[in-house]
């Protein structure tokens, strides 16, 4: 439920409430060995379904100081019930905009928030298998206080728009396997939780976006340079190391060009830096007598240490569009995604030393999105 409510016409107040009930199997692969009748590896039973309750309560004014500064403030509460357990906590919220002279805009912001979900990555380099879990009795929810200044200012008359601000993002409680450890449960009565290990984060960075909002030429040139790394003691032996999705650069350039009445031309490009992987630089082999399927030992320097290459691609298109009489609008569209076919890794599905230079390593990568045409017919009313 959300309720709106003005009491004054400076302010406006917004409050509400919602519960969801959520059902958890986060299990993935189950995996049962055995080994001259003994069973060694067994993950089915990690794989137990978790019933979650989650609450949230919220309110917040929109309050027009002067005909300059606007504030918002909210209060968030949340909670969450599982295994027994009950998780609160109450959310703060603040942001500001500021007229300045010059037609310049000041915006700031401070959120402190809490999630009951985590997103537990994979870091190897094979196929992604990222998972969303909840928090148990064992694994607590995390918390974030982000930070955000920005400016925008409005130029040739409000036909263009620049915008830039810089954020920082604090977070504790975020989890992540342990060393050597996976979604797959290797030992009799091993629960998936005993892999995961729990520590602090930080994310930061500036954004920078261009926005042409009139003519008939339309579009938008965005730029991120951002850093995101964390801290567990159990993990990396207690050394920061760059998150899977620290992209130092991420550049979109969108544009839409009316080309008659009822025909739009549309081309997007997008590039961002190489994601790091986490990836072994050699191999013990197993001892001897050991058990059926017993796993080599490989040799890892850290967590993520590794890029393999940036991802960008091409997607071109046009539309054909028709006002009908009766109000409807047709709409033909024709694309091309990857339209220069560029080869961007999903995973890797092996490393191999180079014959000709053997100090460098590459690898074979797949490719899950090639060049691909499409058409499309869409009517709304």
């Amino acid at each position: 439920m959300d309720f709106d409510y003005r009491p004054l016409p400076a302010h406006t107040i917004r409050f509400g409430a919602s519960g969801m009930y959520k059902i958890f199997r986060p299990g993935m692969i189950r995996q049962w060995q055995q080994a001259n009748g003994e069973t060694w590896v067994d993950s089915t039973n990690a794989n137990r379904r978790i019933n979650g309750t989650e609450v949230d309560l919220y309110a917040e004014d929109d309050w027009e100081v002067t005909s300059r500064l606007k504030v918002n403030a909210g209060l968030h509460f949340g909670g969450f019930a599982v295994d027994r357990k009950f998780y609160s906590s109450l959310q703060p919220r603040l942001s500001m905009r500021y007229l300045l002279p010059g037609d310049w805009v000041m915006k700031a912001s401070w959120s402190r928030m809490t999630q009951f979900l985590h997103l537990l990555a994979n870091n190897t380099i094979s196929l992604p298998t990222d998972l969303w879990v909840p928090v148990t009795q064992r694994i607590k929810p995390q918390h974030a206080d982000q930070f955000a200044i920005g400016i925008t200012k409005n130029l040739h008359d409000g036909k263009y728009e620049l915008t830039a601000e810089a954020y920082y993002k604090n977070m504790r409680n975020v989890i992540e396997y342990k060393d050597g450890a996976g979604y797959i449960t290797s030992v009799l009565n091993e629960n998936w939780e005993d892999n995961i290990a729990a520590g602090n984060a930080q994310a930061y960075g500036a954004e920078l976006l261009l926005r042409k909002q009139t003519g008939r030429l339309t579009g938008w040139i965005g730029y991120t340079l951002a850093w995101s790394d964390r801290q567990l003691d159990e993990v990396n032996l207690g050394r920061r190391f760059p998150y899977k999705y620290d992209r130092r650069h991420d550049l979109h350039i969108l544009g839409i060009y009316k080309l008659r009445r009822n025909i739009e031309l549309s081309a997007s490009w997008m590039f961002q830096s190489a994601s790091p992987f986490t990836v072994g630089v050699g191999r013990y082999a197993a001892p001897d007598g050991g058990p059926v399927g017993y796993p080599d030992l490989e040799v890892v320097p850290g967590r993520n240490n590794l890029r393999i290459a940036p991802h960008h691609r091409l997607d071109l298109g046009v539309s054909f569009i028709k006002n009908k009489r009766n109000g409807m609008v047709r709409t033909w569209n024709i694309s091309v995604l990857n339209a220069y076919n560029r080869v961007n890794p999903a995973y890797v599905t092996g490393m191999f030393i180079d014959r000709e230079n053997q100090n460098k390593v590459k690898a074979d990568v797949t490719t899950l999105v090639p060049i691909m045409p499409s058409i499309s017919y869409q009517l709304k009313w």
